[in-house]
């Protein structure tokens, strides 16, 4: 019995210490919470959007490299260069105490970014059919190859400048993004099954001033007439312009 007794005595000791172990342990856990909305990592070349609560306390600043406040506890993200992100959390809490906290999180690389224009895009080497009017108010804007876990808040991406390359070696800049009159005319005298390009497109968003930003893809695009004409497709009209079109697209393919 005396055996039994100080066995039981032994054992809840044990008990006791363990859970004494354990409590030092989470005295001082985290309050802080901070996470990539539906991401357990965050993209290099894009915003991330990041939520960063914390409870029971007076007050807290977060603070990172491209990091930028949109709202009350909502944030975006940019990462600069580097394998990993970090956020500090500086808290006051009610006792005025203050704590620091970092959070990490893992870069990813994304895919090359695409350009659009008229929000229409074309993946690697395919080339855009538009019309001369459709061009005349076109816009030039940014997309993704990808689908992401999040959805993407295109208006914070700015197109600062690009360059139309016309044929026979002909270069325009253009500020902003749209074709400007100089442009247009020289796209009305383009003949039919003519191709040009809109490259080197300088973009932005809030935080990308720290580091270099991936290369945006240029859309190549062949000039349509407005209407069909009749039995078109059975002239020898389409076929000289079948013919100029693909010589046009191998020569611009190769470059």
């Amino acid at each position: 019995m005396i055996k039994k007794l100080l066995l039981f005595f032994f054992f809840s000791f044990a008990l006791n210490s363990i859970a004494q172990k354990d409590s030092v342990v989470v005295d001082k856990p985290s309050i802080a919470v901070v996470s990539a909305d539906k991401l357990n990592v965050v993209y290099r070349g894009v915003l991330n959007p990041i939520s960063i609560a914390v409870p029971n306390c007076k007050s807290f600043t977060a603070s990172g490299s491209g990091l930028n406040k949109n709202k009350e506890g909502k944030y975006y993200l940019s990462p600069g260069q580097g394998l990993y992100s970090i956020i500090k959390i500086d808290i006051i809490l009610n006792d005025n105490s203050i704590i620091s906290e970092e959070h990490k999180f893992r870069i990813k690389q994304i895919n090359n970014p695409l350009a659009t224009i008229n929000e229409k895009s074309c993946y690697q080497k395919c080339i855009l059919e538009m019309t001369r009017n459709e061009l005349s108010n076109a816009t030039i804007g940014f997309s993704l190859p990808q689908d992401l876990l999040f959805d993407m808040d295109f208006s914070k991406y700015k197109i600062n400048s690009f360059i139309v390359k016309l044929p026979n070696n002909v270069k325009i800049f253009i500020s902003g993004n749209q074709l400007n009159k100089e442009v247009l005319d020289k796209i009305k005298k383009l003949k039919k099954g003519l191709i040009f390009s809109i490259t080197d497109i300088g973009y932005s968003f809030p935080g990308s001033e720290n580091y270099l930003l991936p290369r945006l893809l240029p859309i190549k695009i062949i000039v349509l007439e407005e209407e069909i004409k009749e039995n078109y497709y059975e002239s020898k009209e389409f076929i000289r312009d079948s013919i100029r079109r693909i010589k046009n697209e191998k020569k611009l393919l190769k470059r």
